[in-house]
């Protein structure tokens, strides 16, 4: 409580209010203020209970902040006690420097008897006013429960007073019903968050639902506007356009309902049914809180609107135009309930029954005040400066022809009451007379003067202000007909589509779109489809899942090509652009970085080794701490760094002897720990230097011989470790830390997953993924074991339910690497296993019938587990995209295909943005958008399968490579690519892709000004073509031939079997005569393949791709 400011004059004006109009309601019977002495206004313990109610509504108007456990009496002679802790009485102070007649008492067990008994003493009064003391009484507010022993200490206390308590919300809802005009400003942005909320969240949500005809509950599209107040975009543009700071801002309610269930209340929680696809009334709405003011808007959008409910929808727009018009300063409640309830019953007298039983009421920091609300019973009056949510609906509404669920018509706005301009105080002003009316004057004339004569029913007030019409705040969401209407047209047969969509003017619309936003009459309203295509993604996606396995015809094989030479053309453009900027050349490899023997020290001098040394003179020691080894040599001990040594070995000689054997690291051996372009060891300055090659000590001691080599293994293997974790630390990119989130709001949490990589090892360790407000963390039982992601690191977050698979997961591919546990990774992923992982072989050996009770029992189980855990997978993504700008992809199974990117043969599954296999560790995560090039290799007639290599716009990036793609999907990644723009090509061969990076990056010029890689992927030669289709003519005449010689000697069969006997052992003798030595053979076999290789590197090779 640190940061509260409460503003003092602020409180002051709105105290000074209250006292006026207290006095001049004092006297008047009937009143709410009538006899009162004064007011108690007790606060119990913090709740959400409590934190909706008048109390804390009190605490926020006056003192803008709500104050749990704290007791504030009000008197009419202007005396303000408060009675809580000391540390709510340091902000309290505030105030007591600005307003007179502050009295600020410390709450502790031990004073508040005594402190019970002043303020008990004070609210008593005296007989100045004129009052006796059985009429005195003290204003409470009731219908309201308090926590804690101190409020029900207090109201224990206020009950043995004796005296008589009174019902004072009312009253206090008047004086807060007329707004400052900082508060009409707070209810207008409130209006202007909720109307965003509504248009750019749940109708986009709603619209892009009924567009792809997918399923979304109600809870799900609620839960979406909810949490749309957490991103980081969406408020960024608020605070651009209506100047709104997010801190401000909450959101009160949010309301979808469909599919025949409706309940005509804000406080209705959506339901987990899922959204209503063929048709009839989908209510939505959501209200919006800025610095605790309330506002709401909702909207009933009619799917395929029958006549009835057409008719209907148009009743209510008339009735709710009537209402504002009857919403005049002057006008009774009641009479505004009626204007609207008679445009309905005039339409049909039986629709009364079915009429809301209230048309609005009060809103302020209170979004519904039931001391003011808008039936047909109340005579509260419309006062200047009031603020409504205003409503008409029909409910429980029963379709009069032919079958139908029950329908329903909600719509509600927010407005108010304006002003009229300050007029000059009248001679018979209430604020001027009797009873401390100075006091209200003295918070200055002017517009606080004219809100006190407004909530006294000043008569010049009242009738200056009855001219003015109420403003709708809630305004740019239209209420007619043709703006909340749409027509789901199904698609006709082509040749019909096509001469409706001819005859029909051109409006924008999609022709091939199975449904259109329309009015009423068929209007010219944006298309549905259109309106909820966010990016070029989205397109591509919705074309790309109506694409199927099958070979090109003749019309797409073209159109594919024309296409792809323009890509190709683009494609050689931007690579001369890029090199041109010097953008081209990427980050270069990395080099490891290697540590210079030269740098290495173990020990100063002499003096710091240790003292072992003199008291096993022969001895060879292990220093761990300054990972040395100190051999013997001369009758002195040396020491070695480990990482000068190559390796150790111990071997057992002939006889009892046994030898360790020390290899060092040389010039030329090149073994050290670590392979690297810089040589780790000295210069040789000096031809005559000497180096320690090896070592090779012989003890006869075999148990010391083990035990020494054993220790000097493991001190290798430390040193080893600790110098792989420091490289992989080097180059790691600073996180942020991660900001938790404290709010006292539930974060979006996913409990018992498992994180890969492992953090502790082969461990498994389970724990918990939180989101917070700048990242994730995955907490587990040890603090050691706990991984933080920032957002601002993510490249990707792909949500990844189970369909086919054994898990669910999440995953994130990362912009810079981070250290998980001891290992440095772009992918961190979370998941849970479903079901069963092993099959029991024995179940399946018995013979058990597949309709058995407990198999099926059990697989209905499982199949619930999958649901609950992708349901709750998906709530978390959509809590953490609403935290940040990025969005999950998922994969679509619907273009998957096999292939084998690092090891074994798996299933790549397309998402929007990448191309992924994360079942498997380690993942396969490619980026599209990172893609120069594809190259289909191995694509030759007769072969089952072929490659796809991935090339890079960064040629320092090592191309990736996806093994044994079955053929049947060659067609369709063709298809695929082609729509995400990318260039591919094809060919024959697999191609050394290192070195004509290297190639091309030596020369970048002559590759650009040789047509790029079209001069050595493009299509072969026509004269190649033309080769091949000749051999395919030779052939088929030899096989003409063939035939016409088999028709011609078919008449002598069996003198032609004679022949072919004996010609057959005639053939196989003259082969063991003239048969050729293994050497002579070999002799041929050499010659041949020199021959091939020849043809090979001969220029005009039909193995070679060439320039077109």
């Amino acid at each position: 409580m640190a940061a509260i400011a409460i503003d003092a004059e602020s409180c002051k004006r709105r105290l000074e209010r209250l006292f006026a109009v207290w006095d001049h309601m004092f006297d008047k019977p009937g009143s709410s203020f009538h006899g009162v002495e004064a007011i108690s206004v007790i606060s119990g313990k913090s709740s959400d209970e409590a934190s909706e109610g008048k109390t804390s509504a009190v605490h926020l108007w006056l003192l803008g902040y709500d104050f749990p456990d704290t007791l504030m009496v009000l008197t009419r002679k202007r005396d303000v006690y408060f009675l809580t802790k000391a540390k709510k009485l340091a902000h309290l102070n505030q105030i007591k420097t600005t307003l007179d007649g502050v009295h600020l008492l410390t709450s502790s067990p031990e004073d508040n008897p005594a402190n019970f008994k002043t303020i008990v003493d004070a609210l008593k009064g005296d007989d100045e006013n004129g009052v006796s003391m059985e009429e005195r009484r003290v204003g409470v507010i009731t219908k309201e429960t308090h926590e804690g022993s101190f409020a029900s200490d207090w109201q224990q206390q206020l009950e043995q007073s004796g005296v008589p308590q009174t019902p004072i919300n009312e009253g206090l809802s008047l004086v807060m019903c007329v707004k400052e005009e900082c508060e009409r400003e707070s209810i207008k942005k409130a209006s202007q968050v909720s109307c965003s909320i509504y248009k750019d969240v749940l109708v986009d949500m709603i619209e892009d639902t009924l567009d792809k005809e997918v399923k979304k509950t109600h809870k799900d599209i609620a839960a979406k506007a909810d949490n749309s107040i957490e991103s980081d975009k969406i408020t960024k543009r608020w605070k651009e356009k209506f100047a709104i700071d997010k801190d401000d801002i909450d959101v009160a309610f949010t309301t979808v309902q469909s599919g025949g269930k409706y309940e005509l209340k804000a406080s209705s929680e959506p339901t987990k049914d899922n959204l209503c696809l063929t048709g009839g009334c989908l209510i939505v709405g959501c209200g919006a809180k800025y610095k605790e003011y309330n506002s709401a808007i909702i909207r009933t959008l009619i799917v395929n609107p029958t006549a009835e409910q057409k008719d209907m929808y148009t009743v209510l727009t008339q009735a709710f135009d009537a209402l504002v018009k009857a919403l005049r300063p002057g006008a009774k409640f009641r009479d505004v309930y009626e204007a609207a309830r008679q445009v309905v019953v005039n339409k049909s007298p039986a629709l009364e029954t079915h009429f809301v039983k209230s048309v609005g009421s009060c809103l302020g920091i209170e979004f519904r005040d039931s001391a003011f609300t808008l039936n047909g019973k109340s005579d509260k009056t419309v006062l200047p400066g009031m603020a409504f949510s205003v409503q008409v609906g029909l409910s429980d509404m029963k379709p009069k022809r032919g079958k139908g669920d029950m329908y329903a018509i909600w719509i509600t706005d927010t407005l108010v009451v304006p002003l009229p301009d300050k007029p000059q105080p009248s001679d018979t002003d209430m604020v001027n007379g009797d009873g401390g009316g100075g006091a209200a004057g003295g918070g200055g004339a002017g517009h606080d003067d004219l809100l006190v004569r407004c909530l006294v029913q000043d008569e010049e007030v009242m009738a200056e202000a009855s001219k003015l019409e109420p403003v709708v705040l809630t305004a740019s969401q239209k209420r007619s007909l043709q703006a909340n209407s749409y027509e789901l047209e199904e698609e006709e047969a082509e040749d019909e589509e096509d001469e409706r969509r001819a005859a029909r003017p051109s409006d924008g619309k999609k022709g091939n779109k199975k449904k259109d936003k329309k009015g009423a009459t068929g209007g010219d309203g944006p298309a549905v489809s259109a309106s909820v295509l966010k990016n070029a993604d989205t397109v591509v996606m919705s074309q790309r899942l109506r694409t199927r396995k099958g070979e090109l015809n003749e019309e797409e094989s073209k159109e594919i090509e024309r296409k792809q030479q323009e890509l190709r053309f683009k494609k050689l453009q931007a690579i001369r652009d890029r090199f041109q900027n010097g953008e081209g050349e990427g980050a270069g490899a990395k080099k490891v970085s290697v540590r210079k023997m030269s740098s290495i020290t173990t020990y100063q001098d002499a003096g710091s080794l240790p003292r072992e040394v003199e008291r096993r003179p022969n001895k060879i020691l292990l220093d761990g701490d300054r990972e040395a080894v100190l051999v013997p040599l001369g009758g002195t001990h040396v020491p070695f760094h480990v990482s000068t040594i190559k390796n150790v070995s111990c071997v057992a000689e002939e006889g009892k002897k046994h030898s360790l054997r020390i290899n060092f690291q040389v010039p030329g051996s090149m073994g050290q720990t670590f392979k690297a372009d810089e040589n780790p060891l000295p210069d040789l300055s000096d031809s005559n230097s000497l180096f320690i090659k090896e070592l090779v000590y012989r003890t006869e001691d075999e148990r010391a011989m083990n035990e020494t080599f054993r220790r000097m293994k493991e001190l290798i293997k430390k040193v080893k470790a600790k110098q792989t974790l420091e490289d992989q630390k080097r180059d790691l990119v600073e996180q942020a830390t991660l900001q938790i989130n404290r709010s006292g709001k539930s974060r979006p949490i996913l409990k018992e997953l498992m994180v890969r990589p492992n953090v502790s090892g082969s461990r498994k360790v389970i724990g918990n993924l939180e989101a917070h407000l700048n990242g994730l963390r995955f907490s587990a039982a040890r603090a050691s074991e706990n991984v933080d992601i920032i957002y601002a690191n993510i490249k990707h977050m792909i949500l990844q339910p189970c369909v086919k698979d054994l898990i669910v997961l999440i995953h994130f591919h990362l912009h810079n690497p981070i250290m998980v546990g001891k290992k440095k990774t772009f992918d961190v992923q979370f998941f849970r296993e479903v079901g069963s992982q092993a099959d029991d072989l024995d179940m399946r050996r018995g013979g058990r019938s597949g309709y058995d009770p407990d198999e099926i029992a059990e697989e209905e189980r499982e199949q619930r587990q999958k649901k609950d855990l992708n349901d709750k997978f998906q709530r978390f993504a959509k809590d953490v995209e609403s935290l940040t700008e990025k969005e999950f992809d998922m994969p679509y199974r619907e273009l998957a295909f096999t292939g084998v990117p690092n090891k074994s043969n798996v299933t790549i599954l397309p998402t929007v943005n990448c191309l992924v296999h994360l079942t498997e560790w380690p993942p396969f995560v490619l980026t599209l958008e990172d893609i120069e090039i594809v190259s289909f290799e191995r694509v030759m007639h007769g072969l089952k399968n072929f490659d796809m290599v991935f090339v890079f716009e960064d040629y320092a990036k090592a191309p990736k490579k996806i093994d044994s793609i079955p053929t049947e999907n060659l067609d369709t990644l063709k298809k695929w690519l082609n729509e995400l723009d990318i260039v591919w090509y094809e060919g024959k061969q697999n191609l050394n892709w290192p070195n004509i990076l290297k190639t091309i990056k030596d020369d970048v010029e002559g590759f650009v000004e040789q047509g790029g890689f079209d001069y050595f992927l493009g299509e072969e030669d026509e004269s190649e073509e033309d080769d091949d289709d000749e051999e395919e003519d030779e052939y088929k005449d030899e096989e003409d031939e063939s035939a016409e010689e088999e028709d011609e000697s078919s008449d002598d069969d069996e003198s032609l079997a004679e022949e072919s006997d004996e010609s057959d052992f005639q053939d196989l003798d003259s082969d063991e005569e003239e048969g050729k030595d293994w050497d002579e053979l070999e002799a041929e076999a050499a010659k041949e393949d020199k021959k091939k290789r020849e043809l090979e590197d001969q220029p005009a090779s039909r193995h070679k791709r060439k320039r077109k």
